[in-house]
C-alpha cells in the first residue's frame, strides 16, 4: 500500500490501525507529498494508495485528480480530516474507492482497503474476460 499522508502523527495512526488487521498482512511505503508519489508508483506495484487531501504541495479534490491521472488503475482510499459531504459527494464519482474521515473512521479502514482491492481485482477480471470474450469472437 501507498499512504500518502504528511502528517506524521496521522501516518503512525493509520499504520498501527493496520498492523493490527487479523488475516491480512499490509506492507506500507510512505510519501508526504504528492510530488513523491507519482514516481513510488512507477517504480512499484501497489494494491491501493491511502491518501489524505490536504497536502503540502496539493490541496483538496485536486490532490486526488492528480493521483488518479498519474496510476488511474490502483484503487484509491481518502482519508482525511475534511468533513465536507460535498468533497466526498465529488470524490467517490471521480474513482475514489471510499472517503474516510479521520478521527472516526480508523476502524473502518481495513475494510475499506479490502474492500477497495477485492473491488480493483474483480474488476480487472472482468475487463480481462471481456477482452478475451473479443479476441474469441475477433
Amino acid at each position: 500500500m501507498l499512504l500518502v499522508e504528511d502528517n506524521t502523527t496521522d501516518a503512525l495512526v493509520a499504520c498501527d490501525e493496520l498492523a493490527h488487521a487479523i488475516d491480512v498482512t499490509i506492507t506500507v511505503e510512505h510519501a508526504t507529498r504528492l510530488q513523491a508519489a507519482p514516481a513510488l508508483l512507477a517504480g512499484a506495484s501497489f494494491d491501493v494508495v491511502l491518501l489524505d487531501l490536504s497536502l503540502p504541495d496539493c490541496d483538496g479534490l485536486d490532490t486526488f485528480l492528480q493521483l488518479r491521472a498519474a496510476a488511474p488503475e490502483v484503487p484509491e482510499v481518502v482519508l482525511s480530516h475534511r468533513t465536507d459531504e460535498a468533497l466526498a459527494l465529488q470524490a467517490v464519482p471521480a474513482g475514489a474507492q471510499d472517503y474516510l474521515v479521520k478521527g472516526g473512521a480508523e476502524d473502518l479502514l481495513v475494510r475499506a482497503i479490502r474492500y477497495a482491492i477485492e473491488r480493483a481485482r474483480a474488476d480487472l477480471a472482468r475487463r480481462d474476460r471481456t477482452a478475451t470474450r473479443r479476441r474469441a469472437g475477433a
